[in-house]
């Protein structure tokens, strides 16, 4: 298993060996609020948001991520993860909009 960590310390990615399709530069990274490039959905309040990056590259399975929760967030409740993507309107414009990519339980 190969463990990455943020450079703050606060966020760990654990990828598995074989995971990754060729060799990479991995990096996890905190992203500020101020600095996403889409407002949050409605209904979402911001809890943390992260870079993750494989240099270009792409999993055969899924990484584990350790993120803290924000304080005030009992156990046992649901965080979603999102991550930017787009989709096209009616005319073919295609549109940002940030897409559910995987959601999570905060634990103890």
């Amino acid at each position: 298993m190969n463990v990455i960590s943020s450079t703050d310390g606060t966020s760990t990615v654990m990828i598995a060996p074989g995971a990754l399709k060729q060799d990479a530069t991995v990096s996890i990274a905190p992203v500020n609020q101020q600095n996403l490039s889409l407002p949050l959905p409605p209904g979402f309040e911001f809890a943390g948001a992260f870079n993750l990056n494989f240099s270009d590259n792409s999993l055969n399975i899924p990484a584990q991520l350790a993120i803290p929760a924000p304080a005030g967030l009992a156990p046992g409740t649901v965080a979603y993860f999102l991550r930017k993507g787009a989709i096209p309107d009616a005319t073919g414009t295609w549109n940002p909009i940030w897409l559910q990519e995987e959601s999570g339980i905060v634990g103890d």
